[in-house]
């Protein structure tokens, strides 16, 4: 079976120029003073370049794809993403800039169950009240409260965890104070699942960038 990054080599060659080409060497192949690069070839796993340095002198540079390329427009996106990363990274431009707040949903009922459910199951009363506290007087029956409370705190840290990570997406590129505060609002609600679209958002801003940008 070929390999379908290897099968458009051609083509990939010329996505990104020279000195792009250059900034990635540098970055991610921690190759040095890069004046320029070109391409030699590109497959799926790594791609071999041909890096001319200060003083006229050349030196081969493998830079490895982790997780490896999928396709072709997989590489063409990747490509340009690790051209604004090395470039951001080396001071040459700056992070992309988001501007407000996107609602992920998927995290929604992860939510709901921890800041729902848990309280619900750790302040109904052991005995008596309405039928709507029956189920969490069985629950109690059988669970001991102190691992209901661990696994509410668990899950409550986890989320801290991931709204402090949240916060430093949103301080390192820009997001406008609303903005952040619903982000890390959403993020200690749902957890992961908001700041995983964030980076896919930061991703989709980079590429876009790195495609106007010679």
């Amino acid at each position: 079976m070929s390999d379908p990054v290897a099968a458009n080599a051609d083509l990939l060659k010329t996505w990104v120029s020279p000195a792009a080409l250059a900034s990635i060497a540098k970055w991610y192949a921690k190759a040095g003073e890069v004046a320029t690069a070109e391409m030699v070839s590109i497959d799926s796993k790594n791609m071999t370049l041909n890096c001319r340095f200060v003083g006229i002198s050349h030196k081969t540079v493998v830079v490895a794809f982790k997780p490896r390329l999928a396709s072709y427009e997989d590489a063409q996106d990747r490509l340009l993403e690790m051209k604004a990363i090395s470039q951001e990274g080396l001071g040459k431009t700056k992070p992309p800039k988001i501007s407000s707040f996107r609602l992920q949903s998927t995290g929604i009922p992860d939510g709901i169950f921890i800041f729902t459910l848990f309280p619900y199951l750790m302040f109904s009363p052991p005995h008596g009240g309405s039928r709507f506290f029956h189920p969490a007087q069985l629950v109690q029956s059988r669970v001991d409260g102190k691992y209901i409370g661990m696994a509410f705190a668990a899950g409550v840290g986890w989320h801290a965890l991931n709204t402090l990570y949240t916060w430093t997406l949103c301080w390192k590129h820009s997001i406008p104070f609303g903005a952040t505060v619903a982000y890390t609002g959403m993020t200690m609600f749902t957890g992961f699942h908001t700041w995983v679209d964030l980076r896919k958002r930061i991703r989709e801003a980079r590429i876009d960038a790195a495609r106007k940008s010679a």
